[in-house]
């Protein structure tokens, strides 16, 4: 069939994603949106889509029992994190249904769940930024909501996940090995999952201000190659007063995953009644929204998820090759004393828990 013909036959069925030749990239695989569509809409819709949601449990001593308006960042920090443990603990092979109950997914959705007890609910987030000088119903920037993350995840051991975030626009290699050696955490020789006995799994999280008030397009060949990497596990940021969270990009336009949606609050369970498959499906969505890379925000933070040290080398190896044919995103060195500043993106640095600089509002 003829390729022009071909396009405007799917034109209208795949409307919720831009019809174009090249390849569509989502969490570092390729698809055509001639021939993967279904493949695709399911890459999307295997992704936990967590949003604004009301009439869950108080949140501490606030009364709130909505996050709108003021949540968004930490949904998407929630999807970045199940996105994560989804991969760590299920595999990259593993896809969502909504008839699908295994238990590893259940365990994984019910920590997100909208109350007091999940460990990685709106309340326990919320509570810790609190901790880091947010109050409860702030605006959390996104180094806040990962840090916060972090300590959580530090009590959760059965999680096993190291979070490193690199500041200042420079990865050092020494740093996140010391981080991610099973041997400097205690943690027994090997965990069911791991590539690597030695290597903690990590999530790796990198803060970028790509420009001041807006995305410096010279850097938008470094945001493709982040997209290509296969351990990218989406980018948090948004457009002007919008956070989003970023999984893909189809030629000129970036794909996200939109929190601000509100949403009753739900119970999953074991997904024995059909009420708890259809609260199931409200952490789930095929349609990506989609704009222009110019649209973005300058300020994001690019995610990687490294489940062993030999992954790790080659993700700093291939991203730091595909820097030298386009102005870098970030400088990836051995160690402290070894680094020199090329031309990467500069980000605005005050204090080890501060988002100056890296904040989007909404």
């Amino acid at each position: 069939m003829d390729l022009v013909f071909e396009t405007y036959l799917l034109a209208p069925e795949a409307s919720d994603f831009p019809i174009v030749d090249s390849p569509v990239w989502i969490f570092g695989k390729s698809y055509s949106i001639h021939y993967d569509l279904e493949e695709l809409r399911r890459s999307v819709s295997t992704c936990m889509w967590i949003t604004y949601r009301k009439n869950f449990p108080s949140i501490g001593e606030t009364h709130m029992t909505s996050d709108k308006g003021w949540g968004c960042m930490i949904r998407c920090g929630q999807m970045l994190v199940a996105k994560t443990l989804l991969l760590r603990h299920l595999g990259p092979q593993w896809h969502w249904d909504p008839q699908n109950k295994d238990q590893g997914y259940l365990k994984i959705v019910s920590m997100f769940a909208d109350e007091r007890s999940a460990p990685l609910s709106i309340h326990q987030i919320a509570t810790n930024g609190a901790m880091l000088g947010k109050p409860i119903g702030s605006w959390l920037g996104p180094n806040t909501v990962i840090q916060a993350v972090k300590k959580i995840l530090i009590t959760e051991p059965t999680l096993d996940l190291h979070v490193h975030v690199a500041m200042d626009s420079i990865v050092v290699k020494s740093e996140v090995r010391a981080g991610c050696l099973a041997e400097h955490h205690g943690q027994p020789r090997s965990l069911p999952g791991r590539t690597d006995p030695r290597w903690k799994p990590l999530l790796l999280v990198v803060p970028l201000r790509l420009g001041l008030s807006e995305l410096n397009p010279v850097y938008i060949p470094g945001l493709k190659a982040v997209f290509e990497s296969p351990q990218n596990v989406g980018i948090m940021g948004g457009r002007p007063n919008h956070a989003l969270f970023f999984i893909g990009y189809a030629e000129n336009e970036v794909l996200y995953l939109d929190p601000h949606t509100v949403q009753p609050a739900v119970t999953i369970g074991s997904k024995i009644y059909s009420t708890e498959e259809a609260a199931d499906e409200t952490y789930h969505i095929q349609k990506p929204g989609r704009m222009n890379f110019l649209a973005m925000d300058p300020s994001v933070a690019v995610c990687f998820y490294v489940n062993s040290e030999s992954d790790f080398d080659n993700l700093c190896t291939k991203l730091n090759e595909r820097f030298t044919s386009s102005v870098g995103l970030f400088e990836v060195c051995e160690s402290r004393s070894t680094f020199s500043s090329g031309n990467i993106a500069s980000f605005i640095h005050s204090g080890e828990d501060d988002d100056e600089g890296f904040e989007i509002l909404g």
